[in-house]
């Protein structure tokens, strides 16, 4: 077994499909080589550029040894072709697709002459010749002709495919180590063991630790998204058997999606649909993903009032209306008279009722009132598909009602930082530029909640100053920051959320519940929270 680094591959990494053929490289190379040689896996750790794409210089393996020296690695899955009329290689992934990738040869040798001038650069380096190896695996290949004489300008021992790689990467490996003279006649050798930890003091330290919270983030929402599975979905089928149905759960258990699977298949089927809410930027983001089905029509409350006009003493309606199904979503924040209204828009005896309503009895009223006074059914829902369990914990601390259970990966304890209002602001501005400059971290992942309207102008105004894409939760661009008052972000949610809270709201526990559990992945807060709600449900103990 070799001395590998990383010792074992983070979730996150094989999760992501891109890597499926590093993954088994790294996996070959663990069991053909043994202790005496040190393998880094260094792509994922520093040779990832914030988007995501591949840094020039950087292979993807680094093979160092005592006595034999140091091998650098490039590897490219799929099935490769060279054509030499463009001078252009591509892989064909497993769907058929040709993708254009860079000349492996060259991403090997770049690194291997970058690496070198570091380690010369570096004290304590050797100064005699140093034996330095190029290579490239393609894991996936047949080995070229036998009567070719080269494989993309490049000689054949360059490359080892998929035979050699299975039953023979050993012998490749020590047969690319072989050494010969330099041109000024004396004999290469390897580092020594000072060498090899002088390697390690180079890569080591950036391969071990050094994780971009960005890709920790998609790989923990990754995680989450498998969750929205059967137990979920089947509800669905189970509610279909009562005509006016409740579906209550806490926050981030599924309630919106849910809504928004049960319009899809209602409209499928013929039926024209009413989907209502509380908040203007939730019905938005409904409206956007409902826009394929042309019998869902989404609007607020305060629009489906405005529908009515009256005609010779008789109310009707702007839209169409009744509908074959309401969907009310955010129910617990509708007042005792909107469900009159509600009753009205909907067709009389076949007409369907679902609601879905946040079950958190410290905060809201209680959901006996609205299965009695409207003659629903319960549903419960008792997954937590958004939050990570360090983030549903503060979550928890606020709540009181049926248990919810978050199985999602651990994730991040949630940052507090206690100050003034104003320093609150500067310091969430200091962090969106950080995520965004150096941890991997889109626009569109990030978003900031505040107190107040006043708050949160002065934010998107200084993230203009900063030339930083922002806007409201109403417009919600893909590549934009968002930022708005907690309110208004009601029944949304974002991977990251900063969250500046004044005192009013750190010690409004509806307001607090509603900003903690927007956060999928990462939760910051600032602000002067000290001896608040907000901060007890931050700091309590398990």
């Amino acid at each position: 077994m070799a001395c590998m680094w990383p010792l074992v591959l983070p979730d996150w990494v094989l999760a992501d499909g891109r890597r499926n053929a590093e993954i088994a490289v790294f996996r070959r190379l663990d069991e053909a080589l043994d202790s005496s040689w040190n393998v880094f896996y260094s792509r994922p750790w520093w040779g990832i550029s914030p988007k995501g794409g591949e840094l020039d210089g950087e292979a993807d393996f680094i093979l160092v040894h005592p006595d034999h020296g140091l091998l650098f690695l490039e590897v490219k899955g799929g099935a490769i072709a060279y054509d030499p009329t463009t001078d252009q290689w591509t892989s064909r992934d497993r769907n058929g697709i040709r993708h254009k990738i860079k000349d492996p040869v060259k991403q090997a040798t770049t690194c291997k002459h970058q690496f070198l001038g570091r380690l010369k650069a570096t004290q304590g380096w050797p100064s005699a010749f140093i034996r330095f190896r190029h290579g490239v695996i393609f894991p996936d290949c047949e080995s070229p002709p036998i009567s070719g004489l080269s494989v993309g300008q490049y000689e054949k021992r360059l490359f080892c495919c998929m035979q050699e790689f299975e039953y023979a990467l050993d012998k490749w490996i020590h047969g690319r180590m072989i050494g010969h003279p330099t041109s000024s006649g004396h004999a290469e050798q390897g580092p020594g063991l000072d060498g090899v930890e002088i390697v390690k003091s180079l890569v080591a330290d950036p391969v071990s630790f050094k994780v971009l919270v960005g890709r920790e983030v998609l790989g923990e929402i990754d995680a989450m998204e498998t969750l929205l599975t059967g137990a979920q979905l089947a509800l669905i089928s189970i509610i279909d058997s009562a005509p006016r149905a409740l579906v209550e759960g806490g926050a981030g258990t599924g309630k919106t999606v849910l809504a928004m699977e049960m319009a899809a298949r209602y409209e499928l089927t013929g039926r024209t649909i009413l989907f209502c809410c509380r908040s203007g930027p939730l019905s938005q983001h409904v409206a956007t993903k409902m826009s394929p089905y042309p019998n869902v029509t989404v609007m607020t409350f305060d629009d489906l009032a405005r529908s009515r006009e009256s005609t010779e003493g008789r109310a009707k309606f702007l839209f169409p209306a009744p509908w074959d199904v309401v969907i009310v979503d955010e129910g617990q924040d509708f007042d005792w008279e909107w469900w009159e209204l509600i009753e009205q828009v909907l067709r009389p005896v076949s007409g369907l009722l679902r609601i879905f309503a946040d079950s958190n009895q410290a905060v809201y009223r209680r959901r006996d009132d609205l299965e009695t006074r409207l003659g629903t059914r319960s549903f419960p829902l008792g997954i937590n598909l958004r939050n990570t369990k360090a983030i549903a914990k503060v979550t928890d601390s606020l709540y009181r009602g049926p248990l919810i259970h978050a199985p999602g990966p651990q994730g991040v304890v949630p940052t507090v930082d206690v100050c003034g209002i104003h320093v609150a602001v500067q310091s969430t501005l200091g962090v969106v530029i950080r995520l965004l400059n150096e941890e991997g971290i889109s626009p569109g992942m990030i978003a900031v909640l505040t107190p107040n309207a006043h708050v949160r102008e002065e934010i998107l105004g200084a993230l203009a100053k900063s030339k930083i894409l922002a806007t409201n939760a109403s417009r919600n661009l893909k590549q934009s920051v968002v930022v708005d008052t907690v309110p208004r972000f009601k029944g949304l949610e974002a991977p990251v959320v900063l969250m500046v809270a004044d005192r009013e709201l750190s010690n409004n526990q509806e307001l607090s519940y509603v900003g903690v559990s927007r956060a999928r992945s990462r939760l910051m807060v600032f602000g002067p929270i000290s001896g608040t709600v907000l901060e007890a449900a931050l700091t309590s103990k398990p």
